[in-house]
């Protein structure tokens, strides 16, 4: 006890003559010298994460305090554990997001919103999807975009649930909100920009006939990858055919992904049975090569395909592969995700999303943060389709596909 005492009175001394030195004020930190033991090496990480947590756990002077906030610094803790990757396509959810996000992600029932999946990172609330022909998508927002205001609030304390509630709201009602986002060439571009808010619903397959120059066009939006894309694309396929279709117009503007499983079936009805459509690499698995497995019917039906900025994911596989099979496609760069997530969700609901693999098109590209680049560039022109529903990428892909069918 005696050698004890005098190492605890030099360690407060020394603690003194410090605070004197750098003129320090009456707050003074007495070291916690039980723990002596661990001085002798470096911890690792978890060690000390342990040794913090026995710390508290002893020392820690507001007990009830600490105990009440047990959970939530665990929660904190794996989250920014997660997010110390910075890879902005593996996030932990808790239960409460997990929810949120699984709820706008299947539209379970009628959701009031803006169509943005949106996510607590860090200090901001992040836009992790935008669902296509919704407030958000129409107002120009894009996944990765930092919400960093909503109304005249900042979001560094808000949580995901939260953010969702402010955002929401009665259709026809505006939200504004603040944006930071962080271009292709780096650069931070911050604004603000209103959306009017709807109930949203989402058909991932639309479809309808486009009669122009004389020719029968087949429009096939695909809004998004479900697991149902497939058989709904095959019924609005029939249907135009029914119609006379001559020649497809597949539209994958906005289209930000989905099953990976989904796409190859997809492809299977443009690409001959039997034929690579895609590659997938992994870490902790074997290569894998998808192959077509359906009829490829579809395989010499003059097509065209339009993709933009939010094309990702599932839909840039399904325009890549065609592309290489000599499509032609129309639009912008496309945004660029090459690489291939699952999730493990956890018995208390909550959720960790991670990617475990890159994929890469029959003939090796991998497209991750760079995109695919169109054979015909066409900007949007957001003037002139909001004022006069004049979509001039569609009008190329239109004058595309009648000279193949000429």
């Amino acid at each position: 006890m005696k050698k004890h005492k005098k190492t605890y009175h030099l360690q407060i001394g020394f603690a003194l003559i410090i605070g004197i030195l750098l003129g320090g004020s009456a707050t003074f930190f007495i070291p916690y010298f039980s723990l002596g033991k661990y001085t002798s090496r470096q911890l690792s990480t978890y060690e000390k994460f342990s040794v913090i947590d026995q710390i508290l756990q002893k020392e820690f002077y507001d007990q009830e305090q600490l105990s009440g906030a047990k959970e939530g610094m665990m929660e904190g803790a794996i989250k920014w554990y997660v997010n110390g990757l910075q890879d902005p396509h593996t996030n932990y959810l808790s239960t409460e997001e997990n929810t949120l996000f699984m709820e706008e992600l299947n539209n379970n029932a009628n959701i009031e919103g803006i169509g943005a999946v949106i996510e607590k990172k860090e200090d901001y609330i992040q836009i992790q999807e935008v669902i296509k022909n919704w407030p958000a998508y129409e107002a120009g927002l894009q996944p990765l975009d930092r919400i960093i205001m909503i109304g005249t609030g900042g979001t560094q304390t808000l949580t995901t649930s939260e953010a969702v509630q402010k955002i929401r709201g009665e259709k026809g009602t505006s939200v504004r909100l603040w944006i930071w986002r962080i271009t292709k060439e780096g650069e931070d571009d911050i604004f603000e920009i209103e959306v009017v808010r709807d109930t949203i619903s989402i058909p991932s397959v639309r479809s309808r006939m486009i009669d122009y120059q004389g020719k029968k066009l087949g429009y096939i939006e695909l809004s998004l990858i479900s697991d149902n894309t497939t058989k709904l694309l095959l019924q609005e396929i029939n249907a135009l055919y029914a119609e006379g279709m001559e020649g497809i117009l597949l539209d994958l503007r906005g289209n930000s992904g989905g099953f990976l499983e989904e796409a190859v079936k997809i492809l299977g009805h443009f690409v001959p049975q039997g034929e690579l459509v895609v590659k997938s690499a992994y870490y902790a698995f074997d290569s894998v090569e998808h192959y077509s497995k359906g009829r490829g019917e579809l395989a010499e039906v003059p097509m065209v395909i339009l993709v933009d900025l939010l094309t990702a994911s599932a839909g840039e596989i399904i325009a890549l592969t065609l592309q290489e099979r000599g499509v032609s496609v129309v639009g912008t760069q496309t945004f660029g995700k090459g690489s291939i997530q699952t999730y493990e969700e956890f018995p208390d609901g909550s959720n960790i999303k991670y990617t475990i693999g890159k994929r890469f098109s029959p003939r090796g590209v991998n497209i991750d943060g760079v995109g695919m680049t169109p054979n015909e560039i066409v900007e949007r022109d957001q003037d002139a389709y909001a004022n006069s529903g004049i979509d001039k990428q569609l009008e190329k892909a239109e004058e595309l596909l009648v000279s193949i069918l000429k």
